[in-house]
């Protein structure tokens, strides 16, 4: 459901900056805005996003924005007099009034997809949420002889952060009876709606000096890491290998493909080797074990089993895991007979079975050039490696 429609507030002139532009500082090479809004980019529930800057900087957006080549609408308008009228000049540019609105700094360049997902969740159910931070320093509040008068409990204070999102008819309502002098968004809802914090999993900090740079830069690249490692947790390369003796008066089936020949493997089930180093190979970048735990020679059930079938219920066990199959490659080592004729039938057969499609799979047949057993003739091995991903 597309219903999260997304401001970015650029509109200041990095006065704090020594007149630098936040948004379009490079940060590792990369300009402030694009942290941010690829972060939104990639959210499911996105149905639009308005940037709110200087209309000098139109032109430099204008040209990020090409090279993102984004698949939702991106407007830009010109910023107001303060946080507030910035806020609401990017509102009015909305494409229409229904579903719900993020506002967010684009000086938060960390900000993170897990993070707005829930502060989504959120304001979906309760109207309006707000991400922020629990204060973990001890909070005085001191009057105008700076003599402290308050200190108030720890565990009840936030730093507020963004995105703040809210139903965009209670943001409307927000911007007609509130006062100008707000300091962010949330605080215009507050006095005739209820606004539930939800609090940040991930650093949020904002670029607000020249002095946050070092910082910032050094959080991005810890998170860039984590995002990199947490990507290759995603993926899995499996390796798997067989060997089967070739003896009179059996089938030779490979690739779930009958071949006539006067000799066949000799195993409890139908010893297609090619299949069963394909299933050691998914079993094995799913970490569920080996052929021989799921069907062991000693379970009658299995006598002359047909490998194919056996194949199908290996790949309803790995997307059960919640994994599908990237791609396979696999080897037949064999001297005899000549299997390549034979090759676009067995490719087949592994993507009908495997519902996959027969670009994902790549099948090789070579000799040992008549060295060791296969080379002798004594039988036949096969090595396959396949890759994975979660789904």
């Amino acid at each position: 459901m597309q219903d999260l429609s997304v401001i970015l507030v650029a509109g200041g002139q990095g006065v704090r900056m020594g007149g630098i532009k936040k948004h379009l500082l490079p940060l590792l090479g990369v300009p402030v805005l694009l942290y941010s809004l690829q972060e939104f980019a990639s959210l499911p529930c996105l149905k639009e996003v308005v940037i709110v800057t200087q209309p000098d900087d139109f032109p430099t957006i204008r040209m990020l924005l090409q090279d993102l080549k984004l698949s939702v609408p991106v407007h830009l308008t010109a910023g107001g007099a303060d946080r507030r009228q910035s806020a609401a000049n990017g509102f009015f540019c909305l494409s229409e009034q229904n579903g719900l609105v993020a506002i967010h700094d684009a000086a938060r360049p960390l900000i993170q997809k897990e993070d707005i997902l829930r502060t989504a969740e959120a304001a979906r159910k309760y109207g309006a949420a707000v991400l922020a931070a629990p204060v973990k320093d001890t909070i005085k509040i001191a009057g105008e002889d700076m003599v402290i008068c308050q200190t108030p409990a720890r565990e009840t204070l936030y730093a507020a952060q963004t995105p703040q999102i809210f139903e965009k008819s209670l943001y409307a309502q927000a911007l007609a009876q509130s006062p100008s002098s707000c300091t962010d968004d949330s605080q215009m809802i507050e006095p005739f709606h209820p606004v539930h914090i939800v609090p940040a999993l991930y650093p949020n900090h904002k670029l607000t000096t020249p002095d946050d740079i070092p910082l910032l830069e050094s959080l991005l690249s810890a998170a860039k890491s984590e995002k990199k490692l947490q990507e290759e947790k995603k993926m899995r390369i499996g390796h798997g290998y067989d060997v089967h003796r070739l003896v009179p008066g059996r089938k030779l089936i490979l690739g779930g493909v009958e071949i006539p020949w006067e000799n066949g493997l000799l195993g409890h089930s139908d010893a297609d080797v090619l299949t069963h180093a394909v299933m050691d190979s998914l079993l094995g970048a799913a970490g569920l074990g080996d052929i021989g735990k799921h069907f062991p020679d000693t379970d009658a059930a299995y006598q002359d089993a047909d490998s194919m079938l056996l194949l199908q219920h290996v790949g309803r066990l790995i997307r059960e895991q919640g994994w599908m199959v990237g791609n396979l490659d696999a080897t037949i080592i064999a001297q005899a007979p000549k299997l390549a004729s034979y090759l676009p039938a067995m490719k087949t057969r592994f993507a009908e079975v495997l519902q996959l499609q027969e670009t994902q799979i790549n099948l090789k047949a070579t000799t040992e050039e008549h060295l060791g057993f296969t080379g002798a003739g004594e039988g036949m091995a096969a090595h396959a490696v396949c890759l994975l991903f979660s789904v």
